[in-house]
């Protein structure tokens, strides 16, 4: 796959090919590789919801908007990573969250990544890149669609929001968070399970996520990168 070059605007048409069309992701598999599990750590046995602070989690998407709609695989991995500050005259390290993820055609190939931290979110498709101050600009600017994936890792674990339902385990089932609702679905009656499927629907509009979650993998303190204090 050719190296990511800086791009000051990705064509609006291949970044909607790389990160949501099913039938258009295939135009990509000249420059496809094998879908790779992002940043290879040490899993552990999964804590309560409450307490899962780094995961990795793969499974499959489908969008629909309108008329058209859109289905494919990712990888959604997120850890702290050690940042240095400037602070009092010294230098101090930090962790902040790192969101990493894996966009994967049907036939499981890579055709784009996106990385997301508190200083801004980049998408690198097709060999090139596109960086933004957020994920959700960076998405709006780039594909013309809204979808909220500065907060997805929060959605993923069924937190944030408001809570609208819970079930019987006390788990939240329903959830309405900046415009949208979310609607979840979860393996068994575990209070700490986490969820197998999501649904999320824009309320102003007809647009639908749907996600199955397949595999959920809780990261050790090997997860964390950069410099540690």
């Amino acid at each position: 796959m050719t190296r990511a070059k800086p791009s000051p605007s990705l064509p609006r048409r291949r970044l909607l090919q790389a990160a949501l069309g099913a039938p258009l992701l295939l135009a990509l598999a000249a420059c496809s590789s094998k879908a790779p599990k992002p940043d290879q750590t040490i899993a552990r046995p999964l804590p309560e919801r409450d307490e899962l602070t780094a995961f990795l989690v793969s499974g499959r998407f489908a969008v629909r908007h309108g008329e058209h709609s859109a289905a494919g695989g990712f990888s959604w991995r997120r850890a702290p990573e050690w940042r240095g500050t400037a602070a009092n005259g010294g230098q101090s390290n930090v962790a902040q969250d790192r969101d990493q993820v894996f966009f994967y055609s049907p036939l499981g190939q890579t055709v784009a990544e996106l990385v997301i931290t508190p200083e801004g979110a980049t998408l690198v498709a097709d060999g090139r890149s596109e960086s933004a101050s957020s994920a959700d600009t960076l998405v709006q600017r780039a594909l013309g669609l809204e979808l909220p994936l500065a907060g997805g890792a929060d959605w993923l674990l069924a937190r944030g929001g408001e809570v609208l339902n819970r079930d019987i385990a006390g788990r939240p089932q329903r959830i309405e968070d900046r415009g949208w609702r979310l609607d979840y679905a979860y393996p068994n009656d575990r209070p700490g399970a986490l969820p197998e499927r999501v649904v999320a629907v824009r309320l102003m509009d007809d647009v639908e996520v749907r996600l199955k979650l397949d595999e959920w993998e809780a990261l050790g303190l090997e997860a964390l990168t950069g410099r540690k204090p």
